[in-house]
């Protein structure tokens, strides 16, 4: 679903907005990409926690870095999803989602073959005012997390992307 604010872009709702621009960061592919989909949903001056401990921004953009470091496109699922809008503000609020990210590694280089990460994530989404307006004419997402809420779960894995395995 998007939201159109009248001339001017037509923005996604939030959980649309939150699964696009985490899906965006597991996908790139090259460190400016990375970079780019960093800086275009997480705000400069956010808040965040991830299972009971804070990061700063930096710390939480390695971490992520870190799940994926040769850059290898992932495949993310999205299980579930709810989201609060802002009474006055629909394109703003609060979302909760379920992901699961699992990211092709380079035995050679990261010492496993797959990497499973599942996570909960709980965002406050806001205007943020430290994002440049864009020029007459040029369109641009005001949207950036302000606060992140995460619990994860990560590991290894032997197993490939959709094969499954069973033990009795």
């Amino acid at each position: 679903m998007s939201v159109s604010l009248g001339p001017g872009p037509v923005l996604l709702s939030l959980v649309p907005y939150a699964e696009e621009h985490i899906t965006d960061i597991f996908s790139a592919t090259s460190q400016a990409d990375f970079d780019q989909a960093f800086d275009d949903f997480i705000s400069q001056n956010v808040s965040i926690t991830v299972n009971g401990t804070s990061f700063t921004r930096s710390a939480y953009k390695q971490r992520l870095q870190n799940e994926n470091p040769d850059l290898q496109s992932a495949i993310v699922t999205f299980s579930n999803a709810v989201a609060v809008p802002q009474a006055d503000d629909e394109i703003t609020g609060a979302v909760g989602l379920f992901y699961n990210a699992t990211v092709q590694g380079k035995p050679e280089t990261t010492g496993r073959q797959v990497l499973i990460l599942n996570s909960s994530l709980n965002l406050i989404v806001i205007r943020d005012p430290s994002v440049p307006q864009p020029p007459p004419g040029g369109l641009s997402d005001p949207r950036r997390v302000s606060v992140l809420n995460e619990i994860a779960l990560e590991g290894p894995s032997a197993v490939q992307p959709g094969v499954t395995t069973t033990s009795t």
